[in-house]
């Protein structure tokens, strides 16, 4: 049973609450406090899996609660609830919530946001990850051009030429964004010849992604498996990023485009770290998926009890990636085994991993990854396969060119 905290300063508030997630008594334990101060007592006191709270609150708001929450008990679900926040509120809300949903809230809707963040808490918490990685010596961090980047585009008063600014500090990645831009896989029809036109072309979001997607790559340089090689798995990702961006955009989800670019692009994370960091061990990873024709992630599993899925997970999660991104990572091969049963950035991640893998085997292939029917029939999107397909022809178009 899941202990719920609830926090709100107006007591009607709080009594709708319990009146409202009454019938939820036989799956969450529930307490309910009227202040920040209070909810740190109940912290303090015992162990909770979910803090919800409302960020206008006398003396100490919902930020500097969830601040608080988010040091001293890192491994509680943050969740907020709340009314209209103004935007600088919203900016600080966005990096400390796990989940944020508007007042007044269907209970279905609490449940299954609380479900969600629950379930992919538990898997970057799982004993076997947190074993795997305490033999890595260290986990590459954020750079801090990096950090800067997201800040400014976070910021209210983003603008695209403070983004160019920033960029333009890195000039390997400043050339490297516009060698893409100009690639068949954005299919422009001229040619970009500046970053600040690349910004204006591609929007704030997209160049966030590929910068991100750069920095990660570049701190890996070269592998010693003759199976991967850096720039395969970039063409990989780029070539999921774009087709799980088309995918979200033939369901009219625009809002959902950009995270699920996001998404496709960094999806193999977890690939590069154990290829780079664990290379003995993921060689035997390899040799278990060629002699027992099993899947990548399959050969993982046996050989090393985890994921690069998982581990990407984790390791863009100490990033600060949002929930619906680290979902998508984390579920793109297993997606049957999310909570999670609407179209969201995994569903389109999960199609275009497959689409792109489907596109780079001769013949049946046993270790490829598949469409999974236990998830796509559920979500209801079984029929849009062959409209979707259409949609990422660009992986062909990009090839030919």
């Amino acid at each position: 049973m899941k202990r719920v905290l609830f926090v709100d300063a107006e007591p009607k508030v709080l009594d709708g609450l319990r009146r409202l997630l009454h019938p939820m008594g036989s799956e969450w334990e529930m307490t309910f406090v009227g202040s920040g101060s209070k909810a740190l007592s109940q912290l303090a006191a015992n162990p909770f899996d979910v803090v919800v709270t409302d960020i206008r609150m006398p003396e100490m708001d919902g930020v500097e609660l969830l601040e608080r929450v988010s040091r001293q008990y890192p491994r509680v679900v943050r969740i907020v609830l709340s009314g209209q926040a103004d935007d600088e509120t919203s900016m600080r809300v966005v990096d400390l919530a796990h989940q944020c949903l508007a007042k007044p809230c269907d209970p279905d809707i609490l449940k299954r946001a609380l479900n969600r963040s629950c379930a992919l808490r538990d898997i970057v918490g799982d004993p076997t990850i947190q074993a795997l990685l305490a033999r890595i010596d260290h986990l590459p961090s954020m750079p801090g051009i990096l950090v800067e980047l997201v800040r400014e585009i976070r910021s209210p008063q983003a603008s695209f030429q403070k983004v160019a600014t920033i960029m333009t500090k890195d000039v390997g990645m400043t050339s490297k964004i516009l060698q893409l831009v100009n690639s068949a896989f954005f299919g422009l029809r001229y040619k970009v010849t500046s970053l600040d036109q690349a910004i204006t072309i591609l929007g704030l979001k997209t160049v966030r992604s590929l910068a991100m997607t750069l920095q990660v790559f570049s701190q890996f340089d070269s592998f010693k498996v003759a199976e991967f090689s850096v720039d395969g798995i970039m063409d990989h990702s780029l070539a999921t990023g774009n087709c799980a961006k088309r995918i979200a955009l033939a369901e009219g989800r625009k809002e959902e485009a950009d995270e699920a670019f996001m998404a496709g692009l960094l999806h193999d994370t977890g690939r590069l770290v154990l290829l780079d960091r664990m290379t003995d061990a993921y060689k035997e990873v390899l040799r278990t998926m060629r002699e027992r024709e099993v899947s990548l992630v399959q050969a993982e599993r046996s050989v090393l009890g985890v994921t690069h899925a998982e581990v990407g997970t984790y390791l863009l999660g100490l990033w600060g990636l949002p929930e619906a991104t680290l979902e998508a990572i984390a579920y793109h091969h297993r997606p049957e085994e999310c909570p999670n049963r609407e179209f969201s950035c995994l569903t389109a991640v999960h199609v275009a991993d497959a689409f792109d893998h489907e596109g780079n085997v001769n013949g049946p292939d046993p270790t490829a990854p598949r469409l999974s029917p236990a998830y796509l029939e559920p979500v209801g999107v079984t029929d849009r396969i062959p409209a979707w397909r259409e949609a990422c022809a660009f992986r062909q178009d990009a090839e030919a060119d």
